[in-house]
């Protein structure tokens, strides 16, 4: 299965999407996690995201995509299916990978959304930011406005977009970690119930 996982900061997408990549058996493509190891090898990558991505602004569509195009090619167990975590982030971005894994021949299957009140957010993110003796630089308090306002002007038009192709499918990501998963999961048996069968 082929996925796409979106929403907001503080949404629980890492820890869902570390569960769901071993549940299915399927390579994890997290851009967050690409551009953090990035900035801990020094590279030139990581020199360019640093400053931005510590004062809670978002890395180039070109940079990302480019970095996500090479670890797409590179890893052929993709075939099986993957999940892509953290992007797309803009609308932008949403096309050009749409376009992008057309060529692979990999369409998504679905784009999950994972859906949490503001209220909430803003609580999980303090809290994570309290709580981690080395929180990420875009955890900072100061910066949680800021990243949630982001979101909402330019990755919420990357689910309309979706919404519109009949691929997104919501998930209510409030309560405990077991029971966000359990939703996920019955709405991933849903997914996979309407797939055609190969060949058809």
């Amino acid at each position: 299965m082929r996925l796409i996982f979106v929403g907001p900061p503080g949404a629980g997408k890492g820890t869902q999407a570390t569960r769901l990549v071993a549940k299915l058996g399927i390579p994890h493509f997290s851009t967050g996690d690409m551009l953090r190891d990035e900035i801990l090898k020094r590279t030139q990558i990581g020199r360019i995201a640093d400053p931005l991505i510590s004062k809670g602004k978002f890395v180039s569509d070109e940079l990302v995509l480019a970095m996500l195009e090479s670890q797409l090619k590179q890893q052929l167990e993709c075939e099986a299916g993957f999940l892509l975590d953290g992007v797309p982030r803009t609308l932008n971005q949403a096309k050009v990978i749409d376009s992008m894994l057309a060529r692979l021949n990999r369409p998504v299957d679905a784009c999950l959304y994972l859906s949490v009140p503001d209220d909430v957010l803003h609580h999980r993110l303090q809290n994570r930011t309290s709580t981690t003796s080395q929180p990420r630089a875009d955890d900072q308090k100061q910066w949680i406005p800021r990243r949630l306002e982001i979101y909402r002007t330019r990755t919420a038009p990357v689910v309309e977009h979706y919404q519109l192709q009949g691929r997104l499918v919501e998930v209510d990501g409030t309560g405990s970690p077991d029971e966000v998963f359990s939703r996920i999961q019955e709405a991933l048996a849903h997914i996979h119930d309407a797939r055609p069968c190969e060949g058809e």
